[in-house]
Formats: C-alpha cells, sequence, structure tokens
C-alpha cells in the first residue's frame, strides 16, 4: 500500500486518495476531482503532544488523519467532558468546512501522526463541482452530531 524509502513508510497521492474516497463525506466525488481536492491540500506530519487544533482556535480547515492516532478532548455546554481516540482515516473538523466558526475541541497528536489538512475555500471549490459531495457532508455532519448530543 505505502512506498518504503530508506526504511520509512512513505504515503504516496494513491494511498491519499484511497483514505479520503473511504470517508462518507468524499465518496460519491468523482476521482479526478478527489484528486484535485487532495492536491490542494497540505500534508502536515505532527509530533507526539503536538496539538492539531485547540479549542477556541478559528475554525476554517478539517483534518483527515492519514496515518498515526491523536485524542480528542471534548467538552459540552454542561461542563462534561470526554476523550475521543481518532485512528487513520478518521476526519476531525469537518463542520469548519461549511461555516465560521471556533474550535469546540483540542486535538492531541498520541504519536507520530501524519495528516491532510482541507481548507474551506478547497472544500467550497469541490463543491462547486460536486453537488452530491454536499449531500455526503450533510449526512455526515448530521450522524456527528447524533454521535455527540
Amino acid at each position: 500500500m505505502f512506498a518504503q524509502t530508506s526504511g520509512e513508510t512513505v504515503m504516496t497521492l494513491n494511498d491519499e486518495l484511497d483514505i479520503l474516497r473511504r470517508l462518507k463525506i468524499f465518496s460519491a466525488i468523482a476521482p479526478s476531482q478527489l484528486k484535485l481536492l487532495a492536491f490542494a491540500s497540505d500534508r502536515i506530519i505532527f509530533k507526539q503532544g503536538q496539538e492539531l487544533f485547540r479549542v477556541g482556535d478559528e475554525a476554517d480547515s478539517a483534518i483527515v488523519i492519514l496515518t498515526g492516532e491523536a485524542e480528542n478532548l471534548l467538552t459540552s455546554q454542561d461542563g462534561v467532558t470526554t476523550t475521543e481516540r481518532l485512528k487513520s482515516c478518521s476526519l476531525v473538523g469537518e463542520s469548519a468546512l461549511l461555516n465560521n466558526q471556533v474550535r469546540t475541541s483540542t486535538v492531541t497528536a498520541m504519536g507520530k501522526l501524519e495528516a491532510l489538512v482541507i481548507t474551506r475555500d478547497s472544500f467550497k471549490n469541490l463543491l462547486a463541482h460536486s453537488p452530491d459531495a454536499m449531500s455526503n457532508m450533510l449526512n455526515a455532519l448530521g450522524e456527528r452530531m447524533n454521535l455527540h448530543s
């Protein structure tokens, strides 16, 4: 699946596309459009303990965890704190793709983590070319809201 160079595993564009296709939000998007989204996104490597984002930060992107794991610390309006473990092939912060808001959780890498950062502008450009993406996005957001309510 991943290419091997000097003892370290390297993710290829095809690997990124496979992960994006597994996410419900992107499953109906044409491969050519998905490839453009991957090219327009930034790949970032986080170290153990490094925050991907923090509660209260401006939210203007979603993050796809390509490799590694993260901890998502959520605090509800009534003060109850829960922890969610995010593994590779997870999407976090996707509501930021639709509107201006601040982060409602803190996500921290639990070891080396490789992620794809998808900006709101890149996603809106995708929506302009793939109407099915909006339906998938709304369904995925509805499912997440049910999980956290």
